[in-house]
């Protein structure tokens, strides 16, 4: 069986203006030696060239600013997700042990850092509709954007406000990884009964149901936002899914999750009030069950 690898090169200086100085070396270790040799002030490159019939190759590892970084290029080609790369790559990083993956940062729109991500690890994508999607990301050297799904390129402030706009939630896939803080909104459903609407606590306390209440928008927590920030947020001219949902108002309900902890608040006439556990947990499945818009 052919080998889907047809040899390593080292390019001494990416940055070198006309023709790039570029070495051939038949194996890994060869092209690892000859790759350390060089000073650490270039932008040197090793990389792997493939026996397609059109032939390609991709850098595996780039010297910048001083500094070792492995790079996930070859994930974004279907041909290049093969056994062979992947156990190359794997002892590329053995060889080359002080160099590093690339990191994606996640923030709010307002530049408040969420979580990073490892340069081609998945983002866990959850939409308004129920629907979940699993999502490599790709990272870019200038730290500020990054590729989803290997085609669509985002600033990552930008792909915050998209999902901000959107009531789209993103965490990390990992199930390991820390998840960030996120919160969701419940409102009254626009074509129930209920006679708590715009309602403080003291007269709703009795009347309170799950089934009158339907999921209006998800969002992403800072560590540091606080309930009065989600209501001066959802309270703003310009406020996110301002035509699925009303502003935040008395008698909604916020759910907040922080560290695996979901705590439910009713929206109250002086701040916000604690709900019980059990009705947070009944509540929570509200959000499976098909959002009712409300009229235009």
């Amino acid at each position: 069986m052919q080998s889907f690898i047809d040899h390593f090169y080292v390019c001494e200086d990416l940055s070198k203006l006309g023709p790039l100085d570029i070495q051939e070396y038949p194996t890994l270790q060869e092209a690892v030696v000859a790759y350390q040799m060089l000073p650490d002030d270039r932008v040197k490159a090793l990389g792997a060239k493939d026996t397609l019939p059109m032939p390609g190759c991709l850098d595996l590892v780039e010297c910048i600013g001083g500094k070792d970084w492995f790079l996930s290029d070859y994930q974004r080609v279907p041909s290049w997700r093969n056994e062979e790369i992947q156990k190359t790559v794997s002892e590329l990083q053995k060889l080359m042990s002080d160099a590093q993956w690339r990191t994606i940062r996640f923030i709010t729109p307002e530049f408040e850092e969420l979580f990073s991500l490892k340069d081609g690890e998945s983002l866990l994508c959850r939409y308004m509709d129920g629907t979940t999607k699993n999502i490599p990301c790709y990272a870019c050297f200038d730290d500020n954007h990054f590729y989803l799904g290997g085609r669509k390129l985002f600033h990552i402030c930008q792909f915050a406000e998209i999902s901000r706009a959107n009531g789209t939630l993103y965490v990390p896939a990992n199930p390991q990884a820390d998840r960030p803080g996120t919160y969701e909104i419940y409102q009254l459903n626009r074509y129930g009964d209920a006679d708590y609407r715009f309602a403080d606590y003291k007269y709703a306390k009795d009347k309170i149901k799950v089934t009158d209440y339907r999921h209006a928008y998800s969002g992403m927590l800072a560590e540091d936002t606080t309930l009065d920030d989600l209501y001066m947020l959802h309270n703003s001219d310009d406020r996110p899914f301002a035509r699925q949902m009303t502003s935040l108002s008395m008698s909604d309900i916020i759910i907040t999750e922080k560290k695996g902890k979901r705590t439910a608040y009713y929206v109250d006439s002086f701040g916000f009030t604690e709900l019980s556990p059990r009705f947070e947990r009944q509540l929570s499945k509200v959000r499976k069950i098909k959002r009712i818009e409300p009229e235009r």
